[in-house]
């Protein structure tokens, strides 16, 4: 027998906490990680490798629940002291430097996440040399602090660089390089630079139905969905009802049971309404300015209602009447100007 305290039986308790949260099973794999920590801080001390680990392992668990409040500070106590043991060029404290950026922008103090994830980003420039790999998460991670806050010809710049790593160590047939086509076709509708919208998003419709089969996946519905209203902005009706068409049959096909995610993103996707932070149900005020705007512009025939109405079709990913309502609404209005 080892007893409960002994370095491997806190060693299997850590790999199973582990195992519960792959399998999101938040509540046991927070209280296994709790009692590790505890332990190692009495065996092995604060400051060992192993209790910074567990510290970054439990932080991880407060951050998928939302409890951002308890993982700001164990994350700043680790980062603080792997600075100060490993160095701050070490891969473990620059990964510390990413995962509390994490939550600092969870948490809406975009300014540090920035200041964070560019110091990160300078480091590994530094270290590993212009154009690595392993560049690449922090790069994206910057550039999505950047287009949160509005700065899209920064985000444009830093994605556009990661994508470029993508393509030549990965290729264009790859999940990670559909992703980030994805993000930087996001980025240039967000600018207004619908063209290069356009053209990315078509290749990202072609990339992941070649990656991941012709079967109706997140990037390929979101991407149709982005293609509407692109072509619709830049007075392509006849473009903006095909993709509008393809994307409300094919999601019809999957409403009622969740999409096919390619892999576990960390941060949701957003629409022009977030369908889970800013529906109207979750938060009255974002659906009444659509809905007031729908019924104003359908009175005055401004060129907006069949857009409020394909935006409003996106506020809820389930089935219902009131979407259908929506989707053929949109349809029917670009189907006028053609």
């Amino acid at each position: 027998m080892l007893g409960p305290e002994h370095l491997d039986t806190v060693a299997a308790m850590g790999n199973l906490a582990k195992l519960y949260f792959a399998q999101n099973k938040y509540a046991q794999a927070e209280a296994l990680n709790i009692q590790v920590l505890e332990i190692e801080r009495r065996l092995l001390g604060p400051e060992h490798p192993s209790t910074l680990r567990t510290v970054n392992n439990l932080a991880g668990v407060y951050y998928d629940q939302g409890k951002l409040a308890q993982a700001e500070p164990l994350l700043g106590q680790s980062l603080e002291i792997r600075r100060r043991v490993l160095g701050i060029e070490h891969r473990e404290t620059l990964s510390s430097m990413n995962n509390l950026a994490l939550v600092y922008e969870a948490r809406g103090k975009h300014g540090q996440a920035e200041m964070l994830h560019a110091q990160a980003l300078e480091i590994q420039r530094r270290v590993l040399g212009a154009g690595h790999p392993d560049m690449v998460p922090t790069m994206a991670n910057l550039a999505l602090v950047y287009e949160s806050d509005g700065k899209y010809a920064q985000a444009e710049a830093v994605f556009s660089q990661a994508l470029a790593i993508q393509r030549r160590v990965l290729g264009d047939e790859h999940g990670d390089t559909v992703h980030s086509m994805y993000r930087l076709a996001k980025i240039y509708h967000a600018d207004g630079k619908y063209a290069q919208a356009e053209a990315l998003f078509v290749q990202t419709v072609k990339a992941s139905r070649r990656v991941f089969g012709p079967e109706n996946n997140a990037y390929t519905l979101d991407s149709l969905g982005h293609l509407a209203f692109v072509c619709e902005r830049r007075g392509e009706y006849e473009a903006a009802v095909s993709y509008a068409t393809e994307c409300y049959t094919a999601r019809r096909n999957v409403w009622g049971r969740s999409i096919r995610r390619p892999w576990k993103q960390r941060s949701p996707w957003r629409w022009p309404c977030d369908p889970k932070a800013n529906s109207p149900r979750a938060n009255p005020s974002c659906g009444r300015p659509w809905r007031s705007i729908g019924r104003s512009s359908r009175k005055t025939g401004n060129d907006t209602a069949p857009r409020v109405c394909w935006e409003r079709a996106w506020l809820d990913r389930r089935d219902s009447p009131k979407r259908r309502r929506c989707c053929s609404q949109a349809i029917r209005g670009w189907r006028t100007r053609i």
